[in-house]
């Protein structure tokens, strides 16, 4: 589970890098700037899978009934 949070955080660094560098040249490569915005949509997207994965505390309150 760790190894797909680093992968995630490892695309995300290489895609904005990536995107950076090809914003930064003269003429611009398009297609290393797409490759850059897919690794950093990747590495965002997997960051935000892990994060919705938390397991919410079970002390919530589920009826009425169990309030009073």
């Amino acid at each position: 589970m760790k190894n797909k949070r680093y992968l995630s955080y490892i695309a995300l660094l290489i895609g904005s890098a990536i995107v950076i560098y090809a914003q930064s040249e003269t003429v611009e490569n398009s297609y290393l700037l797409v490759l850059g915005i897919i690794l950093l949509m990747g590495g965002l997207f997997g960051i935000y899978l892990g994060i919705t994965k938390a397991v919410p505390p079970k002390e919530w309150i589920q009826s009425e009934d169990e309030e009073e």
